[in-house]
């Protein structure tokens, strides 16, 4: 599927298709962690969204909001709206500032976490 991003904000973070390769990945015994399909596929279809300031993640495995913390050691104005937490399980929620289409200029349609 072909998907196109469009920036709805000025300065919309850089989206870039990931590599394939992770540097955990690389570091187990030959090559071990590429023999399983599913994680080399999952990894092989990723995104990085590069923020355009550093901050910082910090769950404490807890399964409420506010067990996630999220902050920067810099003041940025746009943060808090680019980096929030509106889920529990320690997921946090970051804001890409685009719309991605498919080739039928429709949103895709994403699977619903169980």
């Amino acid at each position: 599927m072909k998907l196109t991003c469009y920036a709805i904000e000025a300065d919309a973070p850089t989206i870039r298709p990931a590599p394939a390769t992770r540097p955990w990945m690389d570091a187990v015994i030959d090559n071990h962690a590429y023999r399983c399909l599913p994680l080399t596929i999952a990894n092989s279809n990723g995104w990085d969204i590069l923020a355009p300031f550093e901050f910082t993640a910090e769950w404490n495995g807890g399964l409420h909001q506010n067990d996630i913390r999220l902050w920067t050691d810099h003041p940025h104005p746009d943060f808090p709206e680019f980096a929030k937490s509106h889920f529990s399980h320690g997921i946090p929620i970051i804001s890409a500032a685009t719309r991605i289409v498919s080739l039928h200029d429709s949103v895709p349609r994403l699977p619903t976490p169980v």
